[in-house]
């Protein structure tokens, strides 16, 4: 198999994409230690919370693909550490 030939603007774009993987891996790693060890679905339920001020459970489901008990948990333990807090919108008290 012949090696790989790539421009240089290419090999570049290539090395960019490799440390922010690792910077990405790093961050995670250090979430989880902050969150004592708590689950992915936790770190990531967290991501999405702060990047979305007021979604609502059911859009915290869909934007993470998992199953509605996963976030569940993970939105108990991060209330319980206090990472997030619930509000109400409105008249409807669920959300």
């Amino acid at each position: 198999m012949s090696p790989l030939r790539l421009s240089d603007e290419e090999a570049a774009a290539l090395r960019a994409v490799v440390l922010l993987q690792r910077f990405s891996l790093g961050l995670d790693r250090v979430a989880q230690r902050a969150l004592g060890g708590s689950e992915n679905a936790d770190v990531q339920a967290l991501l999405v919370v702060a990047a979305h001020d007021g979604v609502s459970p059911s859009g915290l489901v869909a934007a993470l693909g998992r199953p509605r008990s996963t976030v569940s948990r993970a939105l108990a333990r991060l209330l319980e550490g206090r990472l997030v807090e619930r509000r109400t919108q409105g008249a409807d008290r669920r959300r």
